[in-house]
């Protein structure tokens, strides 16, 4: 351990990082978010400023999921009640406030956001197991746009154990199935198969490979075909 730093007053339950790699987000039970500035040194990350750039209210539950685009200065966090928040990073100020299920009395949570490079937010909500919802709404992804306007809604078959947004393509992991989809109509285009769970999706900052980390213990580096 190189650093230890104590500012959120409960666990961290999610972190993401800025694609450039200065700035990273943490979301926590005590339903706050704290976005952070990454010290270099010679290209390499050395330390974390103990203060945090900003610090993000709104939520009230359990902040379960986040991302940050520092080029268009928006942060997204979801929560474990089903709200989504949209806040700019510079001023902390909240932007607006999504609800993927407004009209729904079921309990949903928001597992997973992320934002695309030209500020298309994805957002993935999931019923719980023991609430009743039909199968075909128990798992849907949503597309909005950088204000918050909805564009489109999907439902999926199996839970999404991750998901990484780049360009006009969003990657998503299924039990043991790499599954990619047009940012458009969140439609699948191409699916890989592998042969166990994948847990973690990411994608590289320049787009030329896929990193897949399964539950047995191995990593997957696919290469993107240049289109």
């Amino acid at each position: 351990m190189t650093q230890h730093i104590r500012k959120h007053t409960a666990v961290v339950t999610c972190v993401s990082v800025d694609i450039a790699g200065q700035h990273f987000i943490t979301g926590s039970r005590d339903t706050t978010c704290k976005v952070w500035l990454i010290a270099h040194q010679h290209g390499f990350a050395t330390s974390v400023d103990e203060t945090p750039v900003q610090t993000l209210f709104g939520h009230d539950a359990e902040v379960s999921a986040v991302a940050l685009n520092m080029e268009l200065d928006i942060a997204v966090s979801g929560s474990l009640n089903g709200i989504c928040i949209i806040h700019t990073v510079q001023t902390g100020q909240l932007v607006c406030t999504l609800r993927p299920h407004p009209d729904d009395t079921h309990p949903y949570s928001i597992p997973l956001v992320g934002i695309g490079n030209l500020g298309t937010i994805v957002v993935y909500s999931a019923a719980s197991t023991k609430c009743g919802v039909q199968d075909e709404k128990k798992h849907m992804l949503h597309r909005y746009s950088v204000n918050g306007k909805p564009l489109v809604s999907v439902s999926v078959e199996e839970e999404i154990s991750d998901f990484a947004v780049r360009g006009q393509w969003l990657a998503g992991a299924q039990q043991n199935k790499l599954i990619v989809r047009s940012l458009d109509k969140l439609l699948p285009v191409h699916e890989v198969t592998l042969l166990a769970p994948i847990r973690t999706v990411k994608i590289t900052s320049k787009n030329t490979h896929v990193l897949l980390g399964l539950n047995d213990g191995k990593l997957i580096i696919l290469a993107v075909k240049p289109t």
